[in-house]
């Protein structure tokens, strides 16, 4: 990951927030499930390498909401910034996510699209964010 000093590399949440209601866009294509309504949540494999750099010294946030198909893969067309800080920071944390996996949602025995998110926050070195 490429990250302009004095920042840390990319701290993921290990908690995966999910939307409290599911887009109608993401179930036009077949059911999604939350994570709390499968018996074995998709869990991401890798965390994303987000290309940001910034001169300023800040905290910046972003939340990207997607859909994880059957074979772990991002949904590209139901990927969206939930919320950022920056803009330009939400829009390197959206270029990131196609490249992410996930092991695929379980329910009742058979692989599920499930609703997640990607959360980046990226900190100032020695500094805390609010």
């Amino acid at each position: 990951m490429r990250v302009a000093w004095p920042f840390r590399p990319a701290f993921v949440h290990k908690q995966h927030r999910v939307p409290v209601t599911l887009d109608a866009a993401w179930i036009a294509s077949g059911p999604v499930f939350r994570a709390c309504e499968v018996s074995q949540p998709a869990r991401r494999l890798s965390n994303p390498d987000v290309q940001f750099e910034s001169a300023a010294s800040t905290c910046y946030m972003a939340t990207v909401e997607v859909v994880v198909d059957t074979l772990g893969r991002p949904e590209v067309s139901t990927m969206k910034v939930a919320q950022a800080s920056d803009s330009a920071f939400g829009l390197a944390l959206l270029a990131a996510v196609p490249a992410l996996r996930w092991s695929p949602a379980v329910r009742e025995g058979s692989l599920v699209r499930q609703a997640a998110d990607v959360r980046v926050l990226r900190k100032p070195m020695f500094e805390d964010c609010p």
